[in-house]
């Protein structure tokens, strides 16, 4: 919708320096698009533009040196594609296995009657909607409670996109089983058998799909800790072998401390060059908290993936992006804040290890990363890992120091980034060295930016943070003289202007709290609100629970804790 991809081919003959340029079709500027990768496995340059609009025409060219060596056009796609059909999900009787073929000029769009809820009988079939081979196929405003495995499978399609929908209780139970091997701690179903990978949306061999504006909560099982060993059970997603052009955005991925996610966003077949998202997709503006692992994994292929304008929260790591075994992938302008699994354990914000050899490079541009529990970057864990894997710019890291530089960073390219280790000005700076030692960092700074208000949930920065205006230019992702970190935008990244503060309530006792929403001025109409909880959240409540907002308007909410639940 607002990025692409580009691959191109080179010639025999070595150019002195190649670059990528782009512009929206009619405009006479053209803009730099980030540095191209050069894959020497393919012969081929490869990299991602961004900040495009969607249903737009842009034209893109390669230069070598000063000579333009190519030049073609593209178009992003449009989220209101033509309808040729709509059918009422709620007037099909029987297994829903969605098999339809539209058409780019005709999509066919399946709905539901309001408060209509598609509600599988147990244990039922594997997914409570399937939709096999489908092409060009849209689920809109469909909630379903329930599914044995998956509340959605998506196998061996094409363009099927899933708009605001609610997807809880699908999975398996289980019992949790302590034995001294590789199942210690682990759920198990009634065959004995390991419970993992039980989804609100798994996507299996399929291109094209979009995710959006969705509310994953309440699967049946859980997850175990590392407490006990490696975390299964069950995800928000799963990307199993796609086929590109994936999607994921604005949806709400909420666990809690009685369904814990293993990873949010879980990837399939790490180590296959084609695992995961594998390439061309893009994962932006979603809320993804509470695992017991991993926020998400960029794992596989990684080939043009970027994860842009997403918050964290309540993780083990944040982000996986180890292995990867093609890129390059783009972490750009993502916050990352109170990281720990259910028993307070984190690691890292950044995961890289991994013992597969991964040559695919991976770029950290302008993330805020908050929470002195956690380490910062961690290594790749394979000697012979591809020179110059990590490139990191602009990141503030509030962190600890467990996760140090060492040779295993020399080849890496990581400047301008800001380091607060353990709240204390020797500790940050020693951290800073060691980077220095190995050849990082040359510009990097050891400070406390202040962030606003971080009890609050603002991360943002103070007026009179140092951070500010402190940014380098990173060609297509950040102009020279921003701030550092992910910015003064509201996170996740979402078309709303809707404000809520504070971000974050911390309740010591009974006392209730307010919160007030405002609604800008500057928009063009009233927003209606509902508000919306996980099941296991009923012991806290929110008044008003429902309401309309004209422009310029606030209206203040006020959030009770009942002690007793």
């Amino acid at each position: 919708f607002e990025t692409c991809s580009y691959y191109f081919q080179l010639s025999a003959a070595a150019a002195p320096a190649y670059a990528v340029e782009f512009r929206r079709k009619g405009d006479e500027a053209w803009r730099r698009a980030f540095e191209p990768v050069v894959d020497p496995s393919t012969g081929k340059i490869k990299g991602s533009l961004f900040g495009l609009a969607e249903g737009s025409t842009w034209e893109a060219r390669v230069l070598a040196g000063p000579d333009v060596v190519a030049q073609g056009e593209f178009r992003t796609w449009s989220n209101h594609p033509p309808i040729a059909r709509e059918v009422d999900l709620s007037r099909i009787e029987g297994d829903l296995v969605i098999t339809d073929q539209g058409a780019p000029d005709g999509w066919i769009r399946y709905t539901a009657p309001p408060g209509w809820v598609l509600r599988p009988k147990d244990p039922g079939p594997e997914a409570a909607l399937v939709f096999k081979g489908a092409r060009y196929v849209i689920l809109e405003g469909v909630t379903i409670e329930g599914g044995a495995r998956h509340a959605i499978q998506v196998d061996d399609c094409e363009s099927v996109r899933i708009l605001n929908c609610e997807l809880s209780g699908w999975g398996r139970v289980g019992v949790q089983r302590f034995v001294n091997g590789g199942e210690l701690g682990m759920y198990v179903d009634a065959s004995g058998a390991v419970i993992n990978q039980d989804c609100g949306v798994h996507i299996r061999k399929s291109l094209r799909t979009v995710v959006e504006r969705s509310y994953f909560h309440d699967p049946r099982g859980r997850a175990n800790s590392w407490m006990f060993s490696h975390p299964t059970g069950p995800m928000a997603i799963l990307v199993d072998h796609t086929r590109g052009g994936t999607v994921v955005r604005w949806n709400d991925m909420v666990g809690s401390d009685e369904h814990r996610w293993n990873d949010v966003i879980e990837s399939a077949r790490n180590s296959a060059p084609n695992g995961g998202f594998h390439r061309d997709s893009d994962i932006v503006g979603n809320f993804l908290a509470f695992a017991n692992d991993d926020g998400t994994e960029l794992e596989g292929g990684g080939m043009n993936v970027r994860f842009l304008g997403n918050k964290v929260e309540g993780t083990l790591c944040g982000v996986s992006t180890g292995p990867c075994m093609q890129g390059p992938q783009y972490i750009v302008g993502n916050l990352i804040s109170n990281p720990g699994d259910e028993s307070g354990l984190a690691l890292m914000f950044f995961k890289n290890g991994h013992g597969t050899r991964q040559t695919g490079r991976r770029f950290y541009v302008n993330n805020t990363c908050y929470g002195f529990q956690s380490g910062a970057y961690g290594a790749y864990n394979s000697k012979d890992s591809g020179p110059r894997c990590g490139f990191m710019r602009n990141n503030l890291f509030l962190c600890n120091d467990r996760r140090r530089p060492g040779e295993w960073n020399r080849t890496d390219d990581f400047d301008n980034d800001v380091f607060w280790v353990d709240r204390a000005l020797e500790s940050s700076q020693k951290y800073l060295l060691r980077f220095r030692t190995v050849g990082q960092e040359p510009h990097g700074a050891a400070y406390d930016p202040q962030l606003a208000a971080p009890e609050k949930g603002d991360y943002r920065l103070s007026p009179g943070s140092a951070a500010r205006g402190k940014s380098v230019a990173v060609y297509n992702l950040c102009e020279a003289g921003a701030d550092l970190g992910a910015g003064a935008r509201e996170l996740p990244l979402r078309p709303l202007a809707l404000v809520a503060e504070p971000r974050q309530l911390n309740f010591a006792g009974p006392s209730a709290m307010e919160v007030v929403l405002t609604w800008p001025a500057a928009e063009k109409g009233s927003l209606r609100f509902q508000i919306r909880q996980n099941r296991v959240f009923d012991w806290f409540k929110v008044e008003p629970s429902s309401g309309e907002l004209a422009p310029g308007g606030s209206l203040k909410l006020v959030v009770t804790v009942d002690v007793a639940r």
